[in-house]
């Protein structure tokens, strides 16, 4: 009778770590599920954003390729002849300082 009760709780305890086990490895599967749901998810959702920007980056491009220079509307904005000849005069005081150097481009 002692030798089948030392199996019996030696059983239950075999039972009983198998049971653990088992449930620990229920919930890494379960949490390993939910990270990978959740991943997909945020990985999703940067994809679309990067999608997003790639088409209005790609307009921004088609936009700019197919716009002819005749296109490009001119607005015409009165200054005073003052203030030209004010920047003017500063600009050659400028260059004589070298503190601001004149690009020479040669003439088309």
């Amino acid at each position: 009778m002692l030798v089948f009760l030392q199996v019996h709780t030696l059983v239950i305890r075999f039972l009983l770590l198998l049971l653990l086990f088992l449930l620990l490895l229920l919930i890494i599967i379960v949490l390993i599920i939910i990270i990978f749901l959740l991943g997909s998810s945020w990985v999703e959702q940067c994809s679309v954003s990067l999608q997003v920007f790639g088409e209005a980056a790609r307009e921004d491009v088609d936009i700019q390729r197919t716009r002819a220079p005749h296109e490009v509307e001119l607005v015409e904005v009165p200054v005073d002849q003052a203030v030209i000849g004010q920047f003017d005069d500063e600009l050659h005081e400028l260059v004589e300082q070298g503190r601001f150097l004149k690009e020479v481009r040669p003439s088309r």
